[in-house]
C-alpha cells in the first residue's frame, strides 16, 4: 500500500485478531492461518501497526474489539486500523 497510495493517502484495514474465538480452529496451514470451511489468517495488532509504521504510515486509529463485525451468530474480535501515509513519503 505504501507504493500505491500518494503522500497523505489513507489506508483502512479490518482483519480478524488472534484474540478471536476461531483462532486455532481447524487445520493449521501456516503461522496464524487456519482452514475450516474456508481459510482465515489471524493478525496480531501490534505486528500490523509495526509493519505500517515501518512502511511510512502514521496510525490514526487502532481498535481491537468484538462488536465491530457481527454477522449472524458470529461476533469475532477484529482489528480496525486507519493509517495515513506520511506526507513526505513517496
Amino acid at each position: 500500500m505504501g507504493r500505491m497510495l500518494p503522500p497523505s493517502g489513507i489506508f483502512f484495514s479490518e482483519s480478524r485478531s488472534v484474540k478471536s474465538s476461531l483462532y486455532g480452529t481447524g487445520q493449521a496451514l501456516g503461522q496464524d492461518v487456519y482452514e475450516t470451511d474456508h481459510k482465515r489468517r489471524f493478525i496480531h495488532k501490534n505486528d500490523l501497526i509495526h509493519q505500517l509504521e515501518s512502511n511510512g504510515f502514521i496510525i490514526e486509529k487502532a481498535i481491537e474489539s468484538n462488536g465491530l463485525a457481527i454477522y449472524k451468530d458470529d461476533d469475532p474480535v477484529v482489528i480496525r486500523i486507519t493509517a495515513r501515509k506520511k506526507p513526505d513519503s513517496s
